[in-house]
Formats: C-alpha cells, structure tokens, sequence
C-alpha cells in the first residue's frame, strides 16, 4: 500500500507539479485529507514514469472511496499517458534490460517496438556482463582450491621418497593429491580462455550498441 504526503509546491503545468514523496510498505492507508489533497494528474505521470500498470491506482481509489472521494481518473490517465511516454523512451528501456529489470508491457502501441527492441539490446548486454561475472567467480574459486592443494601437496613432498609399508599410505595420499593440482590447473586453463573468451564477446558487443543509446 502506498501513501502520499505533499509538499508544498505550486503550478499547473507538469514540469512544476507539487512532488508526491511516495511512501510503500507497511499496512497504513491515505487519510482523508492526502485524499482530499492528491493530485491525481501528478500521481498518473509518477506512476506512468515508473512503468506502473493503470490497475496500480486501484489502492488509492478503495482509501479514497472510504471518505466519499472519487479517483479523478481523466487527470489520472492524463499524466500517466506523458508519464509513460517518458518511460517507455528507448534509452530507457536498454537501461531497464541492461539492468536486469523485469520487462513491463505498458508502453503505447507507437512506441512500444522501438522499446521492446532497447530492452532486448539491454538484456543481451546483462547477458554478457553475467556471463563474464560468473566465469570470473569460478576461476577465483578455481585459485582457491589450487592454491590449498598444492599446499597440502607441499605438506606431504617429504613422503614421496619413503616406500616403507608402514609409509605408503601416506604416498598414495601424495598421488592423489598430485593428480588433483594437475586437474585443477587443467580446469583453470580452460576457465581462462572461457573467461578471455567472454569478455571478448562482451566489448564487442558494448562497441555495438554504446552509440544507439
């Protein structure tokens, strides 16, 4: 549920609209005066802004209606329809896919291509920056285990030698901790031309879309 307080401002026109501070979370409804004192206009162009659903007014119109005061819907839609046209530009919807925002079908039909298609560019390009992230996590983690098995493979160098019965339990321990450096060091071979391989992919496609948006 979200509630409203409004600051003091003045103005009409929509670039100087008094600014709403949105407040969610919780179980508190608007009282009756931020009821009586919402700007239903400015409400629309914030909501429109943030890529809302038109359904997202609903909580407001039932505290409203509590006190008699009917949502001004017309208002509403208005700012809400410059609002989305704000929102649904195409540099903001690479932005939205780039960052991994969930997709949000709100956009008029006139814009709604140009949008989908920024938003796609944006999410292939997380694509790529994930997929470099995650390379570079399992390579670290590769290090890690490398460098604890070659210290415990230091730990038993000693034993190599020594080939009595009593010992070669030890030896077996040493072989098998060799043999885990070697598979270790094979792994984080392949990781880093993956890796190389990765980041590649990831500037080139930066090159590609860094001046459509």
């Amino acid at each position: 549920m979200k509630i409203i307080r409004t600051t003091g401002c003045r103005g009409p026109s929509l670039a100087v609209l008094c600014l709403p501070l949105f407040i969610t979370g919780g179980c508190t409804t608007l009282t009756e005066g931020e009821c009586r004192n919402l700007d239903w206009q400015d409400l629309g162009y914030r909501e429109g802004l943030r890529g809302e659903a038109v359904d997202n007014i609903d909580g407001y119109r039932e505290d409203c209606s509590k006190y008699g005061i009917a949502a001004d819907m017309p208002a509403y839609e208005r700012g809400r329809g410059v609002g989305l046209r704000e929102y649904c530009r195409p540099a903001n919807g690479f932005k939205m896919g780039s960052t991994g925002s969930r997709f949000r079908d709100v956009c008029p039909r006139d814009l709604a291509g140009q949008f989908v298609v920024a938003y796609e560019d944006g999410r292939q390009l997380n694509n790529f920056r994930r997929r470099v992230t995650e390379l570079e996590i399992r390579l670290q983690d590769a290090r890690t285990e490398l460098a604890a098995a070659k210290e415990a493979l230091a730990a038993k160098d000693s034993i190599r030698n020594n080939t009595t019965p009593e010992q070669r339990g030890e030896e077996a321990g040493a072989n098998r901790l060799a043999a885990n450096v070697d598979r270790l060091s094979g792994a984080i071979r392949r990781l880093e031309d993956e890796l190389y391989t990765a980041q590649v992919y990831l500037q080139r496609y930066r090159e590609q879309v860094q001046y459509k948006y």
